[in-house]
């Protein structure tokens, strides 16, 4: 059911349990409904006036237990699901619920036996408003949760002969223990004959793909996987260790370049060559500051103007504690600190820079950093003090020439609920605004670009393309070139290639809101391609998805997951993958991918181009220098040969595309020129 049905749902059925407050399933329909829409308060508090009104009511417990569960409170769970068999031993619910508040207390041997019974009791039972939870597929992924959790030594508990009778579960549970000890053929022949028993289960599918993959069949693993995703329905986790303690070494951080082969650790160190050395005592104080807001995409530019570069000795970056968290090395350790508008005016007043570039001013409002207001007083200030200032601009001088409240188009689903169309007309009221005010406040400023636009007659200086008079045009367009972005490329032996697959957290979220929970799905689909190509993938990314990937990841061989990290270490990925898959046009690190010729696959436009149509030919013009990068299909199959022709093909453009790239001043010319700004 979608949202906007569950909504009404649980609207309907809210008004009928308030007309019967005495009916416990009325209430307990509602706890249901609350519960798909992620209320878990309201859900919680649906269940428990259903058990107020009928104490006795096994349901009731059993639903109030499925949900405190979904809250992440297994120890209470348990209880309410305990309570519920207490009053009815039989009910399948009160078992599976059980079954699964042990599997998370970390209990698999008493929740194999719970989740044994709970499909044995399944089929005659249908009294509480959780049976969506108990379908033969969803119990089996159950129970592959709970007996994954056993170690490959620990026989699981014995099969009833009412459990025994049900060949697809016996299958199952024979292809996991031959799983776990790595009997791979011995594991892939059960689980492939029990999904032949059960074709409607994917679990079975979802559990083979690691066999065969580890058996060097991986073509057909990635059938495997695709038939899954075809499917849908609800899967087990992989047997071993859980997802978030995979992750955990990458989340710290103690990983390095060499794990992802040499090619990395070439570009890794080639990429730290370029950086500056720690200041020296008695060295020339710096005086020039580059405020970044939380845009990952602002460092990026930054470090692409001052990668080996000596005025990169002269340089201090400025960030929120959020991005400095995994970045506080970049620039030979030349990292300051600021939360708010106040400790950032303190650290100005500290380093007395001749110049200053706000990375982004359009964009500190949008991330909270200052208002219009604080941002209008920080310009006051270096414009007191005879600071020379400028900005980057994501949006390429389209702001300044246009209304903002007239270009804003936040792009939706076809057919969002009213509410959702409601939030889109306030918060394009809201952007507009903010983005007027910053346009006004910018008009006469430098504008930085990491690439010239080639309509420009001189990229050094240029007013805004259309802009004939005025104070837009006024403002000069200042791009640069960096030749020490063009890398040596490692040589013959250089490790097994990976293929990248990189999304913010902004992107993540506009896929989720079109595509929907299935997005993860297609995200792991696409990485087994990598694999069944002989490749590795990594996926980079923000925290939820790669938990929901390592979780939804049908096999672990071959597959990496990687939070957000230094710059240092994006760049030698970015540069070391033989493919990366981007889901935004806009991604600021594809340029180093540009300037050396690698491929780069776009999956979708991205959030900026979605909601700001009109910024495309730009991108097209300046980013792409006019020739336009390839679109995939993220819900088609990747093969090898595809991605040799998009090799193939990068390398030709490169030849028309970095020429121009090239055309624009040094980087030591266009600071110069900021300097001598107004």
């Amino acid at each position: 059911m979608r949202l906007e049905a569950w909504s009404k749902a649980a609207a309907s059925l809210g008004h009928a349990a308030r007309l019967r407050p005495d009916h416990a399933p009325s209430h307990g329909y509602e706890a249901t409904a609350h519960a798909r829409l992620g209320r878990l308060g309201l859900a919680e508090a649906a269940a428990r006036r259903a058990i107020e009104a009928a104490p006795e009511r096994a349901a009731g417990h059993a639903d109030l237990a499925r949900i405190l569960l979904a809250g992440g409170g297994a120890e209470a769970a348990l209880a309410a699901a305990d309570r519920a068999l207490e009053l009815d031993a039989t009910l399948a619910a009160a078992q599976a619920g059980a079954g699964r508040a042990l599997t998370a207390l970390d209990r698999p041997a008493e929740a194999v036996e719970a989740l044994l019974r709970a499909l044995q009791a399944a089929p005659a039972t249908g009294t509480s408003a959780a049976e969506g939870d108990l379908g033969p597929s969803a119990l089996r992924a159950a129970l592959a949760d709970a007996h994954g959790r056993l170690c490959p030594a620990e026989e699981p508990p014995p099969l009833t002969a009412e459990s025994a009778a049900d060949p697809p579960t016996v299958l199952l549970l024979a292809g996991l223990q031959a799983w776990k000890r790595g009997h791979w053929e011995e594991a892939e022949a059960r689980l492939a004959a029990g999904g032949s028993r059960a074709p409607e289960d994917p679990s079975f599918d979802f559990l083979r793909v690691e066999p065969l993959l580890r058996l060097g069949r991986t073509e057909e693993a990635a059938d495997s996987a695709r038939r899954v995703a075809a499917r849908g329905g609800t899967l087990p986790l992989l047997p071993g260790a859980p997802a978030h303690a995979r992750l955990e070494t990458r989340r710290t951080g103690s990983w390095r370049a060499a794990d992802f082969g040499p090619r990395a650790e070439h570009y890794a160190r080639a990429v730290t060559a370029l950086l500056p050395a720690r200041p020296r005592a008695g060295a020339p104080p710096p005086d020039l500051l580059f405020v970044l807001d939380e845009d990952y995409g602002e460092l990026t530019t930054v470090m692409l103007l001052l990668l080996g570069q000596d005025l990169a000795g002269r340089a201090v970056l400025a960030m929120p504690a959020r991005l400095a968290a995994r970045n506080r090395a970049a620039l030979g350790g030349r990292v300051r600190e600021y939360d708010d508008l106040g400790e950032l005016r303190g650290l100005i007043d500290e380093i007395e820079p001749t110049l200053v570039l706000l990375c982004s001013a359009y964009l500190l409002g949008v991330h909270g950093l200052c208002d219009n207001a604080g941002l209008e007083q920080l310009v006051g200030d270096l414009e007191r003090r005879g600071s020379s200032w400028g900005t980057t601009d994501p949006f390429l001088g389209l702001l300044g020439e246009g209304k903002p409240t007239d270009l804003l188009s936040i792009d939706l689903p076809e057919g969002s609920p009213a509410e959702l169309l409601q939030r889109r007309r306030a918060d394009e009221a809201l952007l507009g605004r903010h983005f007027t005010h910053s346009a006004h406040l910018c008009r006469g400023a430098p504008h930085v670009y990491p690439a010239p636009d080639p309509e420009d007659r001189n990229p050094l200086d240029r007013a805004p393309s259309g802009a004939a008079t005025g104070a837009a045009a006024s403002a000069p367009r200042l791009s640069f070139s960096n030749p020490a972005l063009q890398f040596e490329a490692p040589g013959d032996g250089s490790g097994r290639p990976f293929w990248l697959f990189i999304l913010s957290r902004t992107d993540l979220d506009t896929q989720l809101l079109h595509e929907g929970e299935g997005f993860t799905d297609l995200v792991t689909n696409r990485m087994l391609d990598a694999v069944a190509a002989g490749r590795r993938a990594l996926l980079l990314g923000p925290e939820e998805l790669l938990q929901a990937a390592a979780t939804r990841s049908p096999a672990r061989e071959d597959f990496e997951f990687l939070p957000f990290c230094s710059f240092g270490d994006l760049a030698a990925l970015v540069l070391a993958a033989e493919c990366a898959f981007y889901w935004n046009a806009v991604s600021h690190s594809i340029l180093l991918r540009l300037w050396n010729g690698l491929p780069v696959v776009l999956f979708d436009r991205g959030h900026l181009l979605r909601n700001l149509p009109a910024l495309s030919a730009r991108i097209t013009r300046r980013t792409y220098q006019g020739v336009e990068p390839p679109y995939a299909d993220h819900r088609a199959p990747l093969h090898l040969e595809a991605v040799t022709e998009w090799a193939a093909a990068a390398r030709a453009d490169a030849s028309r595309r970095v020429p121009k790239l090239r055309a624009a001043p040094t980087p030591q010319a266009m600071i110069e020129r900021l300097l001598g700004s107004p």
